[in-house]
């Protein structure tokens, strides 16, 4: 046992101690806040340097050459080499401390992507950390959803099952057939929505192998398998049939009717919209309760995720909102495209999913509100983060990296970091000149690309 140094914390006052040790950093265990470094350099750079947590060793950190360190924490899973740094020290500490101070593994692991992907593209000089950090957030976010798709084919049932399962004998039961035809025309319109969806992305199978091979695997199905009793169906897709069936906005949308007055006339578009708010109000509303499982909030929030991404409804509301009080001119207007389209082509020829609901709320006043010069800045600078969301979710964040973090810490980083139930809009209030642009959004750009 060596000899312990005492030290009182200069931000919360408490009393706790360490190991004596030529060079060394430490933590007060209490407030995590206060960091001290002793330092001790040789011709061939530092000596061997604890980390200190209270009494508990949590990393070291050593040189490998004069400019060059390695900071190992087993505790928090880092191993990163530092080269040409002025002061590891303090390199160390700022690393570290945002690991102790944070206990969600989510978080720690964006923080450690986010440092290992700057440290790897420093030729990028991306300087707004707020918009990162939401990019690096979108990404986890979306390999979350990729760990939680694979997980709902587990649950996969026959379609006879899931929709018939009260029926006992189908030859014989006078309403299985009637019931059985309506289910197949409601199919027949998602399938006409996803095959106009899956067409989109058809020539990118080799950027989006698992965007693509999940749409065409319900598309296919949904076109080919329906009269088998073979077909599978998992929970999600079966309650997206039904949300598509109980909500009449999607046909309307998938039917190019709602562009139309004389389809939809002003009342009944507001009457679609309330039907559609109502419905999702309820989903908040049972989200929101204390005793909700973490696999029913993973659910709701993963089927609003799936909505909008598929509808944008919520996106379509905020553009019009914002149009209308800002005064927004036409041609100026035709911007909104870009955030409003399900993909884009950037000028490197790169097609990028639009998804990030986040960031593309963000954007809306972004590019509406500026002039021509400085809108050409933040489209590509939009492009670019999107780009960046498919980089990280492809090639450097991984499924395991998720599956290995227990659940509810998953769903702790999406209440808290990605609360996109939170962003519903329960409170819309509609008038003439905003349905006006929301027809217009609806009737221009739906199913299309924007290549700029």
């Amino acid at each position: 046992m060596g000899i312990f140094i005492e030290r009182r914390c200069s931000c919360c006052g408490n009393l706790y101690r360490y190991e004596e040790y030529p060079s060394y950093i430490s933590f007060c265990p209490s407030c995590k806040r206060d960091g001290f470094f002793e330092s001790c350099y040789t011709e061939n750079g530092i000596m061997p340097c604890r980390i200190y947590l209270g009494e508990d060793i949590i990393g070291e950190v050593t040189s490998v050459t004069e400019t060059s360190y390695i900071i190992i924490s087993d505790k928090f899973d880092i191993h990163e080499r530092i080269e040409a740094s002025s002061n590891p020290y303090l390199e160390a500490m700022d690393m570290l401390l945002y690991m102790i101070k944070e206990p969600n593994k989510v978080m720690r692991l964006k923080e450690k992507l986010k440092r290992q992907f700057l440290r790897e593209n420093q030729e990028m000089h991306i300087s707004d950390n707020d918009s990162l950090n939401m990019v690096f957030i979108q990404a986890i976010v979306e390999v979350m959803k990729r760990v939680y798709d694979k997980e709902m084919e587990k649950t996969e049932r026959t379609l006879e099952k899931t929709f018939f399962g009260n029926v006992t004998d189908m030859n014989n039961n006078r309403t299985y057939e009637s019931d059985k035809q309506k289910l197949k025309r409601d199919l027949k319109s998602i399938e006409k929505f996803r095959y106009a969806e899956g067409q989109k992305i058809e020539e990118l199978s080799d950027v989006f192998p698992d965007e693509l091979k999940c749409l065409k695997k319900e598309t296919d199905e949904l076109k080919s398998n329906f009269e088998s009793n073979h077909y599978n169906i998992s929970r999600q897709n079966s309650y997206e049939i039904t949300i598509f069936d109980k909500l009449g906005i999607c046909k309307k949308i998938l039917n190019k009717q709602i562009s139309s007055v004389k389809k939809v006339s002003n009342s009944k578009f507001k009457e679609l919209y309330k039907e559609y708010d109502d419905h999702f109000k309820s989903i908040i509303k049972r989200a929101s309760s204390s005793d909700i499982s973490d696999d029913d909030y993973l659910f709701m929030l993963f089927d609003f995720f799936n909505f909008e991404d598929k509808f944008s409804l919520e996106l379509v509301y905020s553009i019009a909102d914002y149009a209308v009080k800002n005064d927004i001119s036409d041609d100026v207007f035709d911007r909104a495209k870009y955030l409003y389209v399900s993909h884009l082509r950037s000028p490197k020829g790169i097609t990028c999913m639009n998804r990030s609901f986040f960031l593309r709320k963000q954007y809306i006043q972004f590019l509406l509100k500026c002039n021509d010069y400085q809108f050409i800045y933040r489209l590509h600078k939009y492009i670019i983060y999107l780009e960046l969301v498919f980089i990280l979710k492809q090639y450097l964040i991984t499924d395991k990296m998720i599956e290995e973090i227990p659940l509810s810490e998953r769903v702790l980083f999406l209440k808290e970091k990605y609360n996109l139930l939170g962003e519903f809009n329960k409170d819309k209030e509609w008038n003439p000149k905003m349905i006006r642009i929301a027809r217009k959004i609806f009737d221009r750009w739906s199913g299309k690309e924007a290549i700029w």
